[in-house]
Order: structure tokens, then C-alpha cells, then sequence
């Protein structure tokens, strides 16, 4: 006998000897109800809509199959998954075989299939006109409705991935503004401190379903990439994200970055020639990320243009990935140049636009994002940040404090003179100089610690042990400006191999070094510092406070005084020789019982220590604005219960203690000419322009060259930095107005689905499979449910019973939180959507009368790709008007539903269904564009409501 496919059980067939050439509609079709065999031949058993049987030979039936037609497909053989339910688009016979194209509902895709691999489905619509109402569909209509708006939740939010997180309402808002654009290609341009991390993970989370984002690339400044790494694993199980250069090397074969589809790698280490040409080598990219894009610099000047080799890599990758996304916080910096090789990176294909900015903006909107901490809110409306009071404190000099910055200014103008004559020498002793004038402003100790050292190696000429600070090259952070105090520290000692700078050099130590030796003794900066400190903590003696300094000198004297006064295990430190992994180890501490923690700029970026912490005491005040900005921004986010306190150490009496106030005290005007005038926004507002024109304002070598200078010109070149930062700043925010942003209504025409959706479906799930709760802990968000054989067997699992929650805070190593990472979860969003789960139509009790069909509407891309899927619930109430994913819908899916009898007519029925259906593809004409094709609208469930009597 020849082998041929057998049709399937409800696979549709016409007997040959009734069809009729030009009269397909005409012809009786059959269903497919068993086959058999006999005499070696193949017989099926077929039923008509009639309810007639009768047998036929394999031989004698085609395809009857027709364009329009539900179908699922059934495999031919274990192993092979079915692609599911879809609709037939046409049919043909080719080499004596039907076959039907088949537009496959999950994804989109169309296939031609073997009409025999078919079976009808009946879809919702056909149900719910024939009146196909069984008890209990009502609940598993819910069921089968919140699997679906769970999962198309997940997937246009990320937000029911394994996040360590609950996302706000911003973070949720840009990921589905993103995903439903259609495209990735955006500049994230949030202020700092509004989690970019937090985003682009729950971006991925909602991405992981997706085949076509399988080779992701993340790229960040040098001291971040385990910093990233460490943020995917923990806040999202993305453990898969492996560091270039620390967990692999790629050095023999470009074939083996095929191998590693998830890759973190440094901006620095990527643009050097040897290891850029092994990766321009490599498969190319889904998404490739920037983090910190700013820094990815293109300079024109007329006709010609220069870029930094880290804008290099950043052109180069972009012709090797689908999709660029980018961040920063200040993507302009008044530098139009720069700003457009940016937005170049983002949209190749948009340059002549580019040209126009200036004069029509608005195209911005499409392609950069932007949240303001003034705007954000909570779930419940509410601002997320509280203020901030900055107090800055005064030091006043004693006399000898007064005539050691006088031997200090002789020393320096000696060592300036010097430098001044340039070359290498100058250029060395000029570093010493200024890093000995900053180590004085920071405190007596660290001054004291680099004179000394400096006049031992005069003395000496010996080899001077420096472990405590070679490892920040040990870290790998050698190159990360973050931690410049830190490397000006460890690199001074480099600089000391010169021989003496200048005559009486030595003489001139030693008696610096003698006056320092009485000033650290008793020293008046710090005893202000422990009166503040005292104050605080004897109006609460369980107050934590976190103190920034620049130099780990000034770090080792904060921390013996406080140990001294308040026990040897009062207080930690964070410095850039530590390892991510132990400066966590200090941050989780402060965060019960640890009451001081002494930071360098290690801890100004990345580390959030604002739970339980308030109060910040800067111990020295740096000259790049910034850093400030990122110390503050430690304690100043989102999950502060208070309201922050930060008080500024400054010694106004020095010449350089008096250029710093100087410099701070002008942006703090600039700030305040350009926040808005009034009440709470201002205060709101204030922050954020502080930290955009501390960002802009290029002062680093202005307080350099201020020993040099007149202080009249000092000021006055201050002053001119900070206007260009205002200028720029005023630029960036007319620009930026234009870019898309936190709208907290922008959700409101979704489908509203929030916890109790998601703890009802589990709820109702388990009732489904059968396992009843047995116990409630923690009001209710904990429960012990006893696990079916049935359900042990699909899971793979031996346990009798299970804890499980759907609060992440809840969640533990015993109590299983219920997302899409977890096992049971996903085979309960499968089972609830599968064809033999039943819950297409119903009728239910509800509030209100009427009838509501719950739809899917997709959209592609030009190569047919599907970019986006929304739920859409149309309620048509009992007077005839229509209601779009409203209230009453997310209220009746939030509790069990109830079977009611139905009273309506099969015409009635047939006119809801044709409403229901022209409002989805209306709803799918409305949202689509130039880069948003319409692809599909299926129609999920109908339900018909009743008020409860």
C-alpha cells in the first residue's frame, strides 16, 4: 500500500464523486471521526453537519478545507509541537496533494500545510452565535481572558518576569512606549537616578520571548560592566549576560562569539584595534545598548568631521545590528554636533531631518524618551521624591591652620614655577601640585600622609610600598573616572621618582610636615565634623549617616574617629579597591546595623543606600560639580521615606577652600534663576537643574589654572562656564520638550490588570487543577496549596505541597513566587489557553448587563514580523453603547465568575459579534503607521452578562 498522510480526527473532507467544478460552496462537507484499516486499505469514518455517518476509502475524499475557515494543526508524529490554532487563507493542490495556507494565530506566520495535519476549531465568534454555553465556562472564560492579558502584560512590560523589583508606573509606561512603537531604535534620556537599569532589563524580560532578539550586545563605560552583570542576575535571573574580558576571552576564532549570545562588554576595551576588528568578526547583533551614550563623541567643524574611536565603535556596531538603544541623561550639552552624531546612531535613514531640527523638532518624539524625577509618581499618584535640605557648614581656620595654607602657598607657587616651563618635568610636578591642593582642602591627614611620603622618598630614594592602593588596577578600574581621587592618589606617588622639585624643597617639607603633625592632632575640621554628627545622633541615636570623601586618606581618618567615639564596629568603608560583591556586603550592613559608612566615589554611582538612611555629610567638596550630583543620588531616589539631609563641609578661609564655595555658590544662582518660581515644583525642579548644569559645566580646569590666575578672573571664568551651561541647558530642555515622556493617563486605554488580576488567576487556576489551598499566612499573600498527582507529574516534582505567592516581597527559597519564571505559573497560563480548556463563550452574572468580546490585534513589521499584540475588551451595555477596556471589564475579571441563563437571540447574538469585530479592526487601523502594519485581529472570547439577581 502506498504510505500517505491519514487526515486527523475533525479533519474537514469532500467525498470526490460530489464535487462540482466552480460550485465549492455547494459541495457537502464531512468531519474526519475515526480511521481504520482493512484489506490493507485506509477507511474513514465521516459525519456530516446533519449528523449522518457513513465510511468512504481514503482514495475517494480531498480536502474540505475552505479560505476563512479555524483550524488547529495536529502533528503527524510525537515530538513535533503543533503551531497551534489558525485561520486558512487559501488552498491549492499541487503534485496531487491539498494543502492549506494556514495564518498561525500565535505568531502571525503563514504555512502550507497538509490539509490531512488539519482539524476544524470552531473559533469564539461561531461559539458564542451557536450558543455553545456549558456550566462553568463563565469561570474558564475569565481563565482563559486573564492568561492571555497576563502574558500580553509580561510581554509589552516585562513586568511579570523574576524582578527583584516592583517596576513604577515610568519604568512600566517607557517599555510598553518602546515595544509599541514598533521599533528599538530610542535614546532612553531619563534624569539620573530613575533606574535605567531597572528599564532595559524589564525591556529584555519582555524581549526573551522573542526569536528575533537572540544576540544581545551591552556596552558601558569602564568599572560598569560587572556592575550590569550583577543588576540582570539579581533583579531579573538574566544569568546568562557574560562579562568580555573577565568571564570570556575571545582571542583565536571570531566564531566562537556565536557562542556567547549575551554579552557585557567595556566601551574602552571594545574600541582598541585588536579587539575591535575580532569583534567587527562576529555574527551580527540583535541589540546592541550604550550605556552613558554622551561619551560616544563626533565633533564637526564646516566640511569635516571628527570622531572619538569610542563614536568609531559605537558607527561601526550600528551597521552590524537591527537595533540601537541608547542612554544618557544629557544627550545635548549644548554641542548641536555632538547631539546629532547621536541621533545619526539611532536613525541612519533620518540625516535630512537631522539638518531641520532646529526648525521642526517634533520628529524627536518618536525617537528619544525621557522621565523627570519632578514628574514620576507612585502607583497611587503621589510624587516619588520628597526634597531634599542641603545645608552647607563653614569652617572657620585657626591661626595655625591660617599659617600652614600660607607655607603650602609658597611650596605650590615654587612647584608651579616649575611647571610652568613645561615638558614632561613640568607637566609631572604640576599633577603634584594640584593633587597636594586638593588632598588640603580634603583634610590635614591626607595632606600630612602625601608630604611625608614625599620627603621619606627625598630622604630615602626607596621603593615605597603602595598596596593599599594598587588595587584599583587590580579592580580594574584604573581608567573609570568615577574614582579619580582615588587614582590622583595612587598615581602621585609615581611622580615622586623625579628627585626634588626645586631648591630648599626638603627644608620646605619638613616644616610642612611638622606644622601638619600638630594640625591632625587636633583637628579642627574634624571636631566640627563629629559636632554634626553628635547633633544628629543625639536627636536620634539610630540615625544612619553615609560621608563622601575623595581621597582614601581622608577615609581612613573619618573612620578611626568615628570608631573612637562610637565603637570599633560602627563603621565601614566603600572604596574602589573593593569588589562589587564586598561593597554590597557594606550596603546590605548600613542597611540594619552598620550606623556609619565612609565612601570614596566608589560609592557614588551604583550602590543605593537610601534604605533607612537620610542624612549624607560631605567631608570635602569635589571640584567636578557632578560627582556631587552622584553622591547625592546615593540616598535621593525613589524608596526614600524621608527627606534627604546633606550637609557640605566647606573652608571658605583657604584660597582654594574660597574658589570651590565660589564655584558652588554660582551654580546655586544659575539654578535658582532657572528653576520655575513657587512652591513644591520648584523644590522638585531644583535638583534636576543642578545636576544638568553640573553636568555641562566644564570647570575642572578653570579651579586648575585658578593658583595662576587673579582671583577676579578666576571668577570670571566661572562665571563663563556656567553660562555656557545655561545656554546649553536651556537648548537640551526646548529640544527635549519635544521628546516623549511619563504620561500618567498614557495606560489608561489599556486593559487595566494590577495584583489582585494576577492572585485571582492563580487562585482560579488552582481550583481548575484541582489543588485546594490549605493554608494562609501573611494576610492572605502566602498560601500552602496541596499539589495533584497530575500536576507532580507535568512539573516533574515530588512535593505533596507547595508555597507560593504572587508578592515579590513574599518570595523566598521556600515560597515560589508565581511569574513566568516559575514552572507551575507557565503550565498554568498554557493550560488556560489551550483549545481543550473550553471558556470561549459564556454567560455570566455581572454588574451590568450586556455583552463583551475580548479580541487580539497585531500589528507587524514591512518583513512581516509581529512587533506588537494589545487585548481588547469592547463591552457593548444592554442601551447599545460601546465601552473600550473599561472599568466594569477589569472589575468582573478581578473575582470568580458565575454561569447565568441566556436570554438573548441568535440574531441579537450575531449583530454583537459583527460590532465587536468592526471595533477591533478599527482599533488595529487606528494605531498603525509607517513602521506599526496591521497583521491580525482574533477574536478570543464573548461573553454575555447579566445582572445578578
Amino acid at each position: 500500500m502506498k504510505k500517505t498522510l491519514v487526515p486527523t480526527r475533525g479533519c474537514k473532507v469532500v467525498l470526490l464523486e460530489d464535487v462540482q467544478a466552480g460550485e465549492p460552496h455547494d459541495v457537502p462537507r464531512w468531519r474526519v471521526v475515526r480511521h481504520y484499516q482493512q484489506h490493507g486499505e485506509v477507511f474513514l469514518e465521516l459525519l456530516s453537519a446533519q449528523k449522518v455517518s457513513r465510511s468512504a476509502r481514503m482514495t475517494q475524499v480531498c480536502s474540505g478545507f475552505l479560505a476563512g475557515m479555524s483550524v488547529e494543526e495536529v502533528p503527524s508524529y510525537h515530538g513535533r509541537s503543533s503551531r497551534g490554532t489558525g485561520l486558512i487563507c487559501a488552498t491549492r493542490r499541487i503534485a496531487g496533494s491539498d494543502q492549506c495556507l494556514v495564518m498561525f494565530w500565535a505568531d502571525g506566520s503563514c504555512a502550507w500545510v497538509p490539509f490531512q495535519l488539519l482539524r476544524a476549531q470552531l473559533g469564539a465568534e461561531s461559539h458564542f452565535v451557536r450558543g455553545d454555553f456549558r456550566e462553568g465556562d463563565a469561570e474558564k472564560l475569565r481563565l482563559r481572558v486573564l492568561a492571555r492579558g497576563l502574558e500580553r502584560w509580561n510581554e509589552n512590560t516585562g513586568a511579570l518576569s523574576r524582578l527583584e523589583i516592583d517596576p513604577l508606573p515610568h519604568q512600566l509606561h517607557l517599555v510598553h512606549h518602546i515595544l509599541r512603537s514598533g521599533r528599538l531604535d530610542w535614546l532612553i534620556a531619563d534624569d539620573v537616578g530613575l533606574g535605567k537599569t531597572i528599564e532595559v532589563g524589564m525591556l529584555l524580560a519582555a524581549l526573551a520571548h522573542r526569536r528575533d532578539f537572540e544576540r544581545i550586545l551591552i556596552v558601558t563605560p569602564a568599572g560598569l560592566t560587572t556592575q550590569w552583570q550583577e543588576e540582570l542576575r539579581e533583579k531579573f535571573a538574566m544569568d546568562d549576560f557574560l562579562v568580555y574580558g573577565s568571564d570570556i576571552k575571545i582571542s583565536h576564532s571570531s566564531s566562537q562569539w556565536r557562542l556567547f549570545p549575551h554579552m557585557i562588554a567595556s566601551v574602552d576595551r571594545l574600541k582598541h584595534e585588536n579587539h575591535l576588528d575580532m569583534l567587527l568578526q562576529a555574527p551580527d547583533w540583535d541589540l546592541v545598548i550604550f550605556d552613558e551614550a554622551h561619551w560616544l563623541s563626533r565633533r564637526e567643524s564646516g566640511s569635516s568631521v571628527s570622531s572619538t574611536q569610542r563614536y568609531k565603535l559605537a558607527a561601526e556596531l550600528r551597521s552590524r545590528t537591527q537595533n540601537m538603544l541608547l542612554l544618557t541623561a544629557t544627550p545635548h550639552q549644548g554641542k548641536e554636533d555632538a547631539f546629532r552624531g547621536i541621533l545619526e546612531l539611532i536613525r541612519p535613514d533620518w540625516k535630512e531631518r537631522f539638518d531641520l531640527m532646529n526648525v521642526e523638532p517634533d520628529f524627536l518624539t518618536e525617537m528619544i524618551y525621557r522621565n523627570r524625577k519632578s514628574d514620576v509618581t507612585d502607583q497611587q499618584g503621589n510624587f516619588i521624591f520628597r526634597g531634599q535640605d542641603t545645608r552647607a557648614i563653614s569652617l572657620e581656620l585657626s591661626e595655625q591652620e591660617r599659617a600652614f595654607d600660607a607655607a603650602l602657598q609658597r611650596y605650590f607657587r615654587e612647584g608651579y614655577a616649575l611647571a610652568e616651563r613645561g615638558g614632561h618635568t613640568g607637566r609631572a610636578v604640576g599633577f603634584v601640585m594640584t593633587t597636594f591642593r586638593k588632598l588640603a582642602a580634603s583634610s590635614h591627614a591626607a595632606i600630612l600622609t602625601s608630604l611625608e611620603r614625599r620627603r621619606q622618598k627625598l630622604l630615602t630614594s626607596q621603593d615605597e610600598a603602595l598596596q593599599d592602593f594598587i588595587s584599583l588596577e587590580d579592580a580594574g578600574l584604573e581608567g573609570d573616572g568615577r574614582f579619580q581621587g582615588e587614582h590622583e592618589e595612587q598615581e602621585l606617588f609615581a611622580r615622586f621618582e623625579l628627585g626634588s622639585f626645586f631648591d630648599g624643597e626638603l627644608d620646605m617639607l619638613t616644616e610642612l610636615v611638622s606644622m601638619a603633625t600638630q594640625l591632625v592632632a587636633s583637628d579642627s575640621k574634624l571636631e566640627q565634623f563629629l559636632e554634626i554628627v553628635g547633633q544628629v545622633t543625639r536627636a536620634d541615636p539610630h540615625r544612619k549617616i553615609l560621608i563622601f570623601t575623595e581621597f582614601r586618606s581622608t577615609q581612613a581618618h573619618i573612620q578611626a574617629a568615628l570608631q573612637r567615639a562610637f565603637g570599633m564596629e560602627s563603621v565601614s568603608l566603600i572604596h574602589g579597591g573593593l569588589k562589587l560583591g564586598q561593597k554590597r556586603g557594606v550596603v546590605e550592613a548600613f542597611g540594619e546595623d552598620l550606623q556609619f559608612v565612609v565612601s570614596t566615589e566608589a560609592g557614588g554611582e551604583g550602590l543605593n543606600m537610601h534604605h533607612g538612611c537620610h542624612t549624607m555629610i560631605n567631608y570635602d567638596m569635589p571640584w567636578n560639580p557632578m560627582r556631587l550630583v552622584q553622591r547625592m543620588g546615593r540616598l535621593y531616589r525613589y524608596g526614600q521615606a524621608h527627606r534627604v539631609v546633606v550637609f557640605n563641609l566647606h573652608s571658605p578661609d583657604t584660597i582654594d577652600g574660597k574658589i570651590v564655595s565660589l564655584l558652588y555658590e554660582r551654580i546655586e544662582k544659575v539654578v535658582k534663576d532657572l528653576a520655575p518660581l513657587g512652591d513644591e515644583f520648584h523644590e522638585r525642579m531644583h535638583e534636576e537643574i543642578f545636576g544638568e548644569i553640573a553636568q555641562m559645566a566644564d570647570v575642572s580646569d578653570i579651579l586648575e589654572e585658578a593658583r595662576s590666575q587673579h582671583e577676579t578672573r578666576t571668577s570670571e571664568r566661572i562665571d563663563e562656564a556656567l553660562e555656557r551651561a545655561r545656554l546649553a541647558h536651556g537648548i537640551q530642555q526646548d529640544l527635549l520638550t519635544h521628546a516623549s515622556g511619563f504620561d500618567p493617563n498614557a495606560l489608561a486605554s489599556q486593559l487595566k490588570l494590577e495584583q489582585h488580576h494576577l492572585d485571582s488567576f492563580v487562585r482560579g487556576m488552582l481550583r481548575q487543577l484541582g489543588c485546594p489551598v490549605l493554608e494562609e499566612h501573611h494576610q492572605q499573600q502566602v498560601i500552602r496549596v496541596r499539589i495533584t498527582d497530575a500536576v507532580r507529574a507535568r512539573l516533574g516534582s515530588k512535593a505533596e505541597s507547595l508555597r507560593l505567592t504572587t508578592y515579590r516581597q513574599r518570595s523566598s527559597h521556600d515560597t515560589r513566587m508565581m511569574d513566568f519564571n516559575e514552572p507551575l505559573f507557565r503550565y498554568m497560563i498554557e493550560l488556560a489557553q489551550s483549545t481543550g480548556f473550553g471558556g470561549y463563550s459564556a454567560t455570566a452574572c455581572a454588574a451590568e448587563d450586556g455583552v463583551t468580546g475580548f479580541s487580539r490585534i497585531c500589528w507587524q513589521d514591512e518583513v512581516g514580523n509581529m512587533v506588537r499584540e494589545e487585548l481588547l475588551a469592547t463591552r457593548i451595555d444592554a442601551q447599545g453603547a460601546v465601552h473600550s477596556n473599561d472599568a466594569v471589564v477589569s472589575e468582573w475579571l478581578a473575582k470568580p465568575a458565575t454561569d447565568s441563563k441566556q436570554d438573548t437571540t441568535q440574531a441579537a447574538r450575531i449583530q454583537c459579534i459583527r460590532s465587536i469585530d468592526s471595533l477591533a479592526r478599527e482599533a488595529l487601523t487606528l494605531e498603525s503607521n509607517e513602521r506599526l502594519l496591521p497583521m491580525l485581529s482574533q477574536s478570543l472570547a464573548v461573553v454575555s452578562t447579566k445582572k445578578s439577581s
